[in-house]
């Protein structure tokens, strides 16, 4: 089923494409010649074992000399050239199994921000092995605002972001249960490469929350304070539950893109309306993605996410949510069940004097 929703902006690999000549050129023909030359859906490679498949380094190269042409150092031509490097990864992966993408609306974030993890690593599964999960909400938006607020070279730092792109790619595990590659990418819709921070999580069969989020490969060293930051751990927390949630159902409903309705149309009527559909295409690009994404909707209505939020802002709104919400948390299916994938039980109230609250079941609501 197809729905409306407000469009989204442009996601990180569309903002790369727009910020680098030939970035979406070289990914569509290293996924091409991949696929011509053997590759499967069903393989886990490393990521320099996948672009070294590729001729993406014609493309590092060609940025390279491009940034020591307008004056930067060769470090800082390196640094750029390795930055785009990671992006090449992420992207190519995303490509190769086929743009997988889900929006986490605003309700819906609220609620995985306040549900508890109750899922070891064993439970832990991507519904695809590379997806994209794409956050716009003030809440999970401002926890990028103040982690950037920790990194003095960031350039959206002091800025209102509008978008956070995430990209999980499954690689190679090396503790049993799974290998991930997270790619956070903050976009302030500055004319520049979104701000992004990479983790690889190492998860072991037995690991919970805590050991999950600061998972690490055994070669990995980074002493960067940004990655022990408490908002840092709290967005991968989200990415987790997203992920959990997002398997929970065999089925979304698709928001369309404006620019795929647009481009649809140029294969439709006569000379002057495929004209028209094409500039419509190109002039709403810029401002709006171009995926068809699936839809992860929450069921509290809008304007009580909001209620809520006040409430956890004043002195005593803790004690409020600790005393009166159930939060929500995960359950394992019992080994007795055919189907073990873990269910997702929903925050709820209780206590009379929030009975109002709950009188009927949450929808969401425009």
């Amino acid at each position: 089923m197809t729905v409306t929703s407000p469009s989204l902006p442009p996601l990180g690999h569309e903002v790369m494409a727009q910020q680098v000549p030939g970035f979406r050129r070289t990914i569509e023909e290293a996924a091409r010649h991949l696929r011509q030359t053997g590759w499967t859906d069903t393989e886990v490679p490393d990521p320099p074992a996948l672009l070294d498949r590729t001729r993406i380094g014609e493309l590092l190269r060609d940025v390279g000399k491009a940034r020591l042409a307008r004056g930067y150092s060769e470090d800082a031509a390196i640094t750029e050239m390795q930055l785009l490097d990671t992006h090449a990864f992420y992207a190519l992966s995303y490509e190769l199994h086929r743009r997988k993408t889900f929006w986490v609306d605003e309700s819906l974030a609220f609620m995985l921000a306040h549900t508890r993890l109750d899922v070891r690593g064993d439970g832990l599964r991507l519904p695809f092995p590379a997806l994209a999960l794409v956050f716009t909400d003030r809440e999970t938006l401002a926890l990028g605002e103040a982690l950037a607020s920790r990194d003095r070279d960031a350039g959206i730092r002091g800025l209102p972001l509008r978008a956070l792109t995430v990209y999980v790619t499954q690689i190679p595990a090396t503790r049993g249960a799974l290998g991930m590659h997270v790619a956070l990418l903050f976009d302030a819709g500055l004319a520049d490469w979104p701000w992004m921070i990479t983790r690889d999580l190492d998860v072991g069969p037995d690991d919970m929350l805590d050991e999950i989020l600061a998972s690490r490969f055994p070669d990995s060293a980074n002493p960067d304070p940004v990655f022990m930051a408490p908002e840092l751990s709290q967005l991968l927390q989200l990415v987790i539950n997203a992920i959990l949630y997002a398997t929970s159902s065999p089925t979304w409903d698709v928001v369309a893109s404006p620019v795929r309705k647009a481009e649809r149309r140029q294969a439709r009527g006569d000379a002057r309306k495929q004209a028209a559909a094409r500039a419509r295409a190109e002039a709403l690009r810029g401002t709006v993605t171009g995926e068809d994404v699936w839809h992860l909707p929450g069921k509290i209505p809008i304007s009580q996410v909001r209620a809520l939020r006040e409430v956890q802002r004043r002195d005593d709104g803790g004690a409020l949510f600790a005393r009166c919400m159930v939060r929500g948390h995960w359950r394992r299916a019992p080994e007795t069940w055919a189907d073990r994938r873990p269910r997702w039980i929903e925050p709820y109230w209780k206590g009379p004097e929030l009975g109002a609250i709950v009188e009927r079941e949450y929808k969401l609501q425009p």
